[in-house]
């Protein structure tokens, strides 16, 4: 994380990342501070000191007994002269050190670097008898095999991570417990334990937030005790809250599969199924965020002639472009544009002159070249990438992926960093995985991610935060009762695009569970500001026009 003062490089420095904070020892006069000295634990198990601001040999000492209390928020201010005015540490348990520094109110200084909290070797239960041994930590535990003795109890224990290794006598008889570790893990282990001459085991539970490793003692002839590692999970790199945006004036009727997209401060809306019996309207509503009124933007030109469900809509300057979608009769729409100065309608590429007519697909633009990915057409889904150049006004295709890249309805599409990532979406059933495009080497990557990693799904909200992709919602595979064919999910996830991890953001106060909603990034004022989600689908099929902001703080 990055300081917030910013002003002087006099002021500025970065003691980098280590395993974790043991001990902080400060100095202050009563109205600033005036000296920190961190001790970090080293990857080789040792102790470093490093010590900022002016050292005079005396200090207070705030500690705690690392690994299992840690520092989990620093809060820090500074004055207009650019001094450390205030200091405050939180730890895991809660405990605060004292004010350090002065009383006044003053702005924020500095953040600190964050890791997740330290794995842990709970103890082993059982006996002491046959020879220790432990497996280590690993990712997560993928399955376990357990044998039993002829004479009753445990006997043998396979644990696979990567290459397990087992442990105790080969038995005749076997189980096998499998886990879903991309999607779920271990977080107890109930150990019996039984006492010589007594027939009922004596019950312990080693637990975690997620098991990632054995250890115990064994012997040729049994399992003599079990212990685990846990890892717990980690400290959010990126953290925000949902609010419930007020809406007035003429608002759209509850829908899904429509789109929207930003120009300035205002957000436009266009097309979408409405609820049963209803006709769709195929006008283009604009809501302005100032005075949170909603409004049908007037229209000339070549209006769309159809209204329509499943079409992609994106902003390049003031201008909107419009793609695909369909009609109930089955009617595709051509490619549109709608310049959001003038009001005017213009047909760029009539149905057939240019990609395949589609719905359900993604777009976006990078520079002044529009790319649409995959989508639904006649024949079924598709994975064919076509980018429209403004400039030119015209339409150009990409090869296929030197690899199996899944035709696909309902995915996200994202720019990052001058790259195209494709997310998820729906072939016959909801997919899970992540590809990459590079527009200037135009060369596909699969990329493996890993972490929280959402459950497979499509329909889902999506936008960017720099350089992470937020998603919300969806419909999965499952389906709970006859009348739902998916199960609409909720639940923000974003992905870092530089270390693929994929991390839950919230854990509660967020909209109920949702899919086939419209989503788009927002700025206002020249700030990044998050998300907008607007309308959807519930559980029970219902519609909304719900509008929703999820302000992301990095």
């Amino acid at each position: 994380m990055e300081s917030f003062i910013g002003k002087s490089a006099e002021f500025d420095f970065n003691d980098g990342r280590f395993q974790g904070i043991s001990r902080v020892r400060i100095r202050d006069d009563g109205t600033e501070v005036l000296y920190i000295g961190v001790v970090y634990e080293t990857a080789d198990g040792g102790t470093q000191l490093l010590q900022r601001g002016v050292y005079n040999g005396t200090w207070e000492e705030f500690g705690f007994n690392y690994p299992d209390e840690y520092i989990t928020s620093v809060e820090c201010t500074y004055g207009q002269h650019l001094q450390l005015r205030q200091l405050v540490l939180v730890t895991s348990r809660g405990r605060r050190s004292r004010m350090f520094g002065s009383t006044a109110t003053v702005d924020p200084s500095f953040k600190a670097h964050f890791g997740p909290a330290p794995p842990r070797k709970l103890g082993a239960i059982g006996g002491v008898g046959g020879q220790e041994w432990d497996d280590g930590k690993h990712d997560s535990v993928r399955k376990i095999r357990v044998g039993w003795g002829r004479i009753g109890g445990l006997a043998f224990l396979q644990s696979d991570y990567v290459d397990g290794e087992d442990h105790g006598m080969v038995t005749e008889t076997e189980e096998e417990f499998r886990i879903a570790y991309e999607n779920d893990h271990l977080v107890s282990v109930e150990v019996y334990r039984n006492r010589i001459g007594k027939p009922d085991g004596e019950k312990s539970s080693l637990k975690g937030h997620k098991i990632v490793g054995f250890h115990g003692r064994s012997s040729d002839k049994r399992l003599h005790s079990l212990g685990v590692r846990v890892s717990y999970p980690p400290i959010p790199h990126l953290s925000g809250t949902w609010s419930k945006v007020t809406q007035k004036g003429e608002i759209p009727k509850p829908r899904c599969s429509n789109a929207i997209a930003m120009v300035g401060n205002k957000m436009f809306s266009f097309g979408g199924q409405l609820n049963s019996g209803e006709p769709m309207d195929k006008h283009l509503y604009v809501f302005d965020d100032h005075t949170r009124i909603w409004s049908r933007s007037r229209a000339s030109g070549d209006v769309p002639e159809f209204s329509c469900l499943g079409a992609s809509m994106i902003s390049v300057g003031s201008t909107l472009y419009v793609f695909g979608g369909k009609d109930h009769s089955g009617n595709y729409n051509g490619f549109h544009s709608f310049d959001t100065v003038s009001n005017e309608w213009k047909l760029l590429t009539r149905v057939g002159d240019g990609p395949r007519p589609r719905s359900f697909h993604s777009m976006a633009a990078i520079g002044g070249k529009i790319y649409v990915f995959g989508g639904l057409s006649t024949t079924g889904p598709l994975n064919t990438l076509d980018a429209y150049n403004i400039q030119t006004r015209r339409w150009r295709s990409f090869s296929a992926p030197g690899y199996p890249l899944a035709e696909r309805e309902r995915a996200g599409l994202e720019v990052v960093n001058g790259k195209l990532w494709v997310l998820y979406g729906f072939k016959g059933s909801e997919l899970d995985d992540v590809h990459c495009f590079d527009p200037t080497q135009e060369t596909w990557t699969e990329v493996q991610t890993f972490g929280e990693k959402p459950c497979a799904r499509s329909a889902f909200a999506s936008a960017v935060f720099r350089n992470y992709i937020l998603v919300f919602g969806g419909e999965t595979p499952s389906a709970p009762t006859p009348m739902e064919l998916n199960q609409k999910v909720g639940g923000t996830f974003c992905l870092d695009t530089e270390t693929n991890r994929w991390e839950k953001l919230d854990k509660k106060d967020s909209p109920s569970p949702r899919g086939s909603c419209a989503s788009t990034s927002y700025s206002l004022n020249g700030h990044e500001n998050g998300v907008l989600v607007f309308c959807g689908q519930f559980p029970t099929n219902g519609l909304t026009n719900d509008l929703f902001s999820y302000s992301p703080l990095a």
